[in-house]
């Protein structure tokens, strides 16, 4: 058994040997992994400062990306009144799972963006964005085989009616006017609520240096 190689398979491609050890490794380390991200998206920011600022006025970035980070924060929170509890037990298709397959990432990712944005650094967006997005890339690649592993079938026909990452709007209009009870938990909610708070309070921390640097 420890001799077989190890293999990862997608919806339309499978990774075996290295590749799918690379993708279980960031898998297993998308935490350390994304602060990383966050650190050399600070030191970026701040090493090219002034020298490669978005071009346009200050409050057009900051009201863009705070409107991101909120809309970001926002559907993650949604996403973890579903998720919570539930991830290991059942695949869970409903509330925004009925949209999109990773509204955990998708969130993450929109919030993320709106932080590079309210920042008006070019390197942080150019730096850190396409990094970030490649950790949870692959972090979804390796959670898509887990799942297909569990749940069989089941997991198949899920992935071939709902996409990963941004909703159909045929799918938009169905869920709007749906009016099926829906199941959700409050176990992540304390988690949830307080990494959101960080996130917004960093937000608000950056739009108020940015302004009052440029007063």
């Amino acid at each position: 058994m420890s001799n077989m190689p190890m293999v990862v398979q997608t919806r339309t491609t499978t990774y075996s040997g290295r590749g799918a050890a690379r993708l279980r490794w960031v898998f297993e380390q998308r935490a350390k992994l994304t602060i990383v991200a966050g650190a050399l998206a600070i030191l970026s920011g701040v090493y090219w400062a002034g020298a490669a600022a978005l071009p346009g006025p200050i409050a057009l970035w900051c009201f863009l990306g705070g409107y991101l980070v909120v809309a970001g924060s926002a559907v993650r929170f949604w996403a973890a009144l579903y998720i919570g509890g539930r991830k290991n037990r059942e695949l869970v298709t409903d509330g925004p799972y009925r949209l999109l397959r990773n509204p955990l990432y998708a969130g993450n990712l929109v919030a993320s963006l709106g932080l590079g944005l309210i920042t008006g650094s070019l390197a942080v967006v150019v730096i850190a964005m396409p990094l970030l997005a490649a950790i949870w890339w692959c972090t979804v690649l390796a959670e898509e085989t887990r799942l297909e592993e569990k749940f069989g079938d089941l997991y198949r026909d899920y992935v071939g009616r709902v996409p990963r990452f941004i909703p159909r709007w045929i799918d938009l209009r169905a869920f709007s006017a749906d009016t099926a009870t829906k199941t959700v938990t409050h176990r992540h909610v304390p988690r949830e609520l307080a990494r959101a708070s960080i996130v917004l309070a960093l937000a608000v921390v950056i739009v108020g240096n940015r302004l009052a640097l440029a007063s």
